[in-house]
């Protein structure tokens, strides 16, 4: 991989790693991989598309390659892109089912406050249908907002305790799909 073109991948899929709150050795850990892996990745002239596809897909991107709109002068150009997954819009999403207690009087509640009220609850069922549902960068952008708001401490015992079972199941979706 052109060492320019794995930088700036990399350094995106840093920056989307940071903005849902995780720092590089999470990143790293939810990829799989050892800290220490993704440092040296970001000193080296190259890098493995496996490594790379592993910590898109941990900070909740996806790498992939597209065929590219033909210039006139040129037939055969392809891009390689990140791309963050909106989190779906269906009329009845799982989290509002009444088993998981998080939507009371909205017939179509918005995935924000079906997921704000799941990590509020802290009932790891519910947390893990989010996270498949709306993937990782979506529940932890949601968590930021709890944070924010001061509806949820991260300081306390219930907030780091949170932010631990989101890292397992990052883990564990991730060694689900290797």
């Amino acid at each position: 991989m052109d060492q320019a073109i794995h930088q700036s991948l990399l350094e995106a899929v840093l920056a989307a790693a940071r903005g849902v709150g995780m720092d590089q050795s999470t990143l790293a850990e939810a990829a799989g991989l050892a800290p220490e892996t993704l440092s040296r990745s970001k000193k080296r002239k190259s890098m493995e598309v496996q490594t790379l596809a592993a910590l898109a897909q941990a900070a909740g991107l996806e790498l992939a390659v597209r065929q590219k709109v033909p210039l006139p002068q040129v037939q055969d150009q392809t891009v390689i892109a990140l791309a963050r997954p909106e989190p779906p819009t269906r009329a009845n999403p799982p989290l509002s089912d009444p088993r998981w207690g998080l939507s009371w009087s909205s017939r179509s509640p918005k995935p924000e406050a079906l997921v704000r009220n799941a990590l509020k609850k802290g009932n790891y069922a519910p947390i893990l249908q989010a996270m498949l549902e709306y993937g990782s960068p979506f529940v932890r952008a949601q968590l930021e907002a709890l944070h924010a708001t001061g509806e949820l401490q991260a300081s306390t015992e219930s907030g780091e305790a949170l932010a631990k079972m989101l890292r397992n199941i990052e883990k564990g979706i991730h060694r689900a799909q290797a």
